[in-house]
């Protein structure tokens, strides 16, 4: 049993507690609506920065895509000219001489401008994976991360490697026809060699295709799921802070019930009817 003496101190302390606490939790409804702005302007930045990066990344790939046909087709055409002349060889000789100069001067040519495009290419490639790991990796990317077992630039860049020695090849071969007429059957051999390899650098740059297809379709996949976390994002932050505000507000009638016991140990009944005066006749 409490005694009177400290009743009204300790009703005191409860109501002045509750008071407080009434206080704080009205303070912090409002911190909890105010850093909901705050977190939605810093995702909405975020998120809009993103979509940003995401239209310039489609953009390079589309671009990516372009010199890789490019290069593709360079190589179709070169492969179907080696045969040409494989079979030429077989058949007559007088051609010998504008093969020659075809081997020596026009095809090399070609390869040339053709690392060149792949020099480009490996460099948005490169561009490409960074972009793609970072995207992969940013807090909110409900996917796995990007991870790829052959990256598109070492694709390229298997391609360029693998047309650094046919110039020379060419070269000498032309030279070959040139000197050594007679040696057809060895050149022919050549040259289906040489036609073998640039069916195994189409491979190359099938594979490198099928990477970037791969990069397309996962870029898709991040854009929609940025779109739709850009959509509902005031939405869930908005459901948050009611949580948190019903939250705050159930403890707040806590401390209502945390007063009302400290007013009846102070001797305050704020429930009791006022006496009514009885007048005298």
């Amino acid at each position: 049993m409490i005694s009177y003496k400290f009743k009204r101190p300790l009703g005191f302390g409860l109501i002045f507690l509750g008071g407080i606490g009434i206080v704080l939790g009205l303070i912090g409804i409002l911190q909890i609506w105010q850093a909901r702005d705050v977190v939605e302007n810093g995702l909405g930045s975020v998120l809009t920065t993103t979509q940003e990066t995401l239209a310039v990344t489609q953009n390079a790939l589309t671009t990516a895509s372009g010199t890789l046909d490019t290069v593709e087709g360079n190589l179709t055409a070169l492969n179907n000219t080696l045969r040409t002349v494989a079979q030429a060889l077989n058949d007559a000789v007088p051609v010998l001489e504008s093969f020659a100069t075809l081997m020596q001067d026009e095809l090399p040519a070609t390869l040339e401008a053709t690392q060149t495009s792949l020099e480009t290419a490996e460099a948005s490639a490169k561009l490409l994976d960074s972009v793609m790991r970072a995207l992969t990796s940013i807090p909110f990317y409900p996917g796995e991360p990007y991870q790829p077992e052959v990256p598109l630039d070492v694709s390229v860049q298997n391609v360029a490697a693998s047309l650094e020695d046919i110039p020379t090849s060419l070269i000498e071969i032309g030279g070959q026809l040139e000197t050594n007429q007679d040696h057809f059957s060895d050149i022919e051999d050549d040259l289906i060699s040489l036609s073998v390899t640039l069916t195994g650098i189409n491979t190359n740059l099938t594979n490198a295709q099928t990477t970037l297809t791969e990069y397309q379709t996962l870029l898709t996949s991040i854009e929609t799921q940025v779109t739709l976390l850009t959509t509902n994002l005031p939405g869930m932050l908005s459901a948050v802070a009611w949580f948190l505000s019903g939250l705050l507000g159930w403890l707040m009638l806590m401390q209502v019930g945390l007063i009302v016991q400290g007013l009846t140990l102070a001797g305050v009944n704020v429930f009791r009817p006022e006496p009514e005066l009885v007048s005298e006749s």
